[in-house]
């Protein structure tokens, strides 16, 4: 199992106070009440032979919550180089909603 923010296994304790402030706009007395406050489990591995439903077009959830970073047009193609996809809301509305961005790099060996 995996924290999203509490606990002191969570994601953010891999990061500086300063850091998770910035970069979600919080203040520090709030940042301490979340990483103090989460008690359960935010990520968690399913068992074996369980899965998760597929999100339905017809259902409006996955054109807004899943994008396929590997087929996206590239932002940037340096030959021998690598390549850079810069995912906004554009390819993936969730990002605009909650207001994040996401860059796809890949390094040629």
């Amino acid at each position: 199992d995996f924290n999203l923010i509490g606990a002191s296994n969570g994601l953010f304790h891999g990061f500086s106070k300063e850091f998770v402030c910035r970069a979600w706009d919080l203040k520090e007395s709030e940042l301490n009440h979340l990483l103090g406050s989460q008690s359960g489990s935010g990520i968690v591995q399913l068992e074996k032979g369980k899965s998760l439903p597929t999100p339905e077009v017809e259902a409006g959830d996955k054109p807004r919550l899943v994008f396929n970073c590997e087929e996206a047009q590239l932002d940037v193609d340096i030959k021998n180089g690598g390549r850079v996809v810069v995912i906004t809301d554009s390819y993936l509305p969730i990002l605009g909603e909650i207001g994040l961005g996401a860059d796809l790099v890949k390094i040629d060996p």
